[in-house]
């Protein structure tokens, strides 16, 4: 199948409707109507001579010329290499460059690859040129416009992008495992597995995202994508926390510093993070206490302050409150405080300033866990964490609204969110 024959296609329908043209009125003197329909249905391919005059009359320049197009070709294959390798000082680079070519990507077979190099760039650097968010969004789902003249590259990275877009600014894990579901149809490469995987765990399918991480980390490596190899140890590790299974998500934890140990990437304070989080949760106060100090330590006075750093002090709090140090806790609900106020105005989570709140009144003004004050906060902590992240975050609170409920007798409450958070997704570290 010629994909430039159906790019070329693609254009003049796409700046033929831009400028409010008819087919008739387009190939008027040119070709017949019936001829323009077939070549922007992209399924005849277009005499250069036809080509040309179409294109005058729309008063585009279009780039034709072969080194100049290869030399694009491989601007944007460079691109994509930079982007999936984690290089990024060299993504800018590429990303400058392809921006210097704009008008004649535009112009050619290639305008579609630009929109996804733009996306893609987008959403790893928070930029969006001169729009909005929401208007570059419309831009990301504009490209399901153009499935049908898209080659299979180009329609498998289109629903990849979609679905990183979906899981990562929207937190609709649903939409993103579909996109993610429709490029592993096309290709099931290693990124595309990591994918799954990450937004199974998103959604709490913990042993799924186990499966699909393995099979993610043997094509990742395989394929020579190191740091993405290391990513995926991630998920997985935290999928085992997150089901309790201590063992393997130390053994992963391990296989992950060791690889890191290649790069200049340390990774220790999110993986020291990662484990005190864990222990927090089966409520062994000293181990959790240990590991989150040294992911503590590893913040430098000069350090940017973001969600990070607020979710690790959150935890130093309600490790400090279990283990009845409750001066030390009151200490790091302040700096909570303050981290928060620093970072507010920046794109947070809602469910982080009723995360604030469930800790001052927890930490600064003692009231006890289940009061109803307390308990108050932290439904609704539940359930905008439910909207917020992922399933870790809403079993992370769940598990301490339980506690709470059992604590006022309200077992039929806390037996309610019990089987909405554990039991779709239990398991044993045997299974």
């Amino acid at each position: 199948m010629d994909y430039q024959s159906m790019m070329m296609g693609m254009l003049i329908k796409k700046y033929r409707s831009e400028q409010n043209m008819s087919q008739e009125g387009l190939c008027q003197g040119i070709c017949a109507v019936s001829y323009l329909s077939k070549i922007e249905k992209g399924s005849v391919t277009c005499s250069e001579e036809i080509l040309l005059q179409l294109m005058d009359v729309l008063g585009i320049d279009l780039t034709r010329n072969p080194k100049e197009m290869k030399e694009l070709e491989l601007a944007v294959e460079n691109f994509y290499r930079s982007y999936f390798l984690y290089k990024g000082e060299e993504m800018d680079q590429r990303m400058n460059r392809l921006n210097e070519k704009k008008e004649l990507l535009q112009h050619s077979p290639l305008v579609v690859d630009y929109m996804l190099v733009k996306g893609f760039y987008g959403l790893i650097r928070g930029k969006f040129g001169d729009v909005g968010l929401q208007e570059f969004q419309n831009g990301i789902y504009e490209l399901l416009d153009y499935v049908s003249y898209m080659s299979p590259k180009q329609t498998h990275l289109t629903h990849y992008l979609i679905g990183y877009y979906e899981m990562i600014y929207n937190s609709d894990f649903e939409k993103a495992l579909s996109q993610f579901q429709r490029a592993a149809r096309i290709k099931q490469d290693g990124i595309i597995m990591e994918a799954l995987s990450s937004v199974n765990y998103n959604l709490g399918n913990y042993s799924e995202s186990i499966r699909l991480g393995d099979l993610a980390y043997q094509q990742l490596m395989e394929e020579g994508y190191l740091e993405r190899g290391i990513e995926i140890n991630f998920v997985i590790a935290a999928a085992y926390a997150n089901v309790k299974d201590i063992d393997n998500m130390l053994a992963y934890y391990q296989r992950l510093l060791t690889l890191s140990e290649q790069t200049k990437n340390s990774r220790k304070a999110a993986v020291y993070y990662n484990i005190g989080s864990a222990y927090l949760a089966i409520r062994n106060y000293e181990q959790a206490r240990q590991n989150l100090e040294k992911s503590y330590d590893c913040y430098k006075k000069g350090d940017s302050v973001g969600s990070d750093k607020f979710y690790l002090v959150q935890k130093l709090a309600l490790v400090a409150h279990g283990q009845n140090h409750f001066e030390r806790a009151e200490q790091y609900t302040k700096e909570l405080q303050k981290i928060y106020d620093t970072i507010k105005n920046q794109r947070v989570e809602p469910s982080m300033k009723i995360c604030l709140d469930w800790l001052v009144n927890l930490c600064l003004k003692k009231q006890s866990l289940k009061s109803e004050a307390v308990v108050d906060i932290l439904r609704k902590l539940y359930k905008q964490a439910t909207k917020d992240s992922h399933h870790g975050f809403r079993s992370f609170y769940g598990d301490y609204l339980i506690d709470a409920l059992k604590a006022q007798h309200k077992y039929k409450e806390a037996l309610k969110i019990t089987e909405e958070i554990f039991v779709k997704w239990k398991l044993s570290s045997k299974q």
